[in-house]
């Protein structure tokens, strides 16, 4: 039994407080880890930068890569990327047509003879 001028909390507050608590675990919980969830968007989001970040990388080296007719020089594009863009590795270096298909880091990219730079 309580005294008189005793304080501290009774044991319904506590278990209140618990189901309270373990409620809101239940909202949050599934929030973050659903496939629509916080970490997911967050992955999604990672993973659409980086390759937008690559694209633009690409482009820009398929713009300086120009040859004096308006089309575009396979020879320097490939040597443009290979000084320009740290981590990126050419597949199929020997090729001297179009599609040209280069790696940075685990993306893989393609580019055409118009220049277009796709995520493979």
């Amino acid at each position: 039994m309580k005294k008189v001028g005793e304080k501290g909390i009774t044991m319904v507050a506590l278990i209140i407080t618990i189901i309270v608590l373990l409620i809101l675990a239940g909202v949050t919980i599934p929030s973050l880890t659903d496939k629509k969830g916080v970490i997911n968007s967050a992955k999604d989001a990672k993973h659409d930068t980086e390759t937008q970040a690559g694209k633009e990388m690409l482009q820009e080296e398929v713009l300086k890569s120009d040859d004096r007719f308006g089309g575009i020089s396979l020879d320097k594009l490939k040597k443009n990327i290979k000084n320009n863009i740290k981590g990126a590795s050419i597949q199929n270096e020997s090729t001297t047509t179009f599609p040209l298909t280069v790696k940075i880091d685990e993306y893989t990219f393609s580019i055409n003879e118009e220049g277009e730079v796709t995520e493979q």
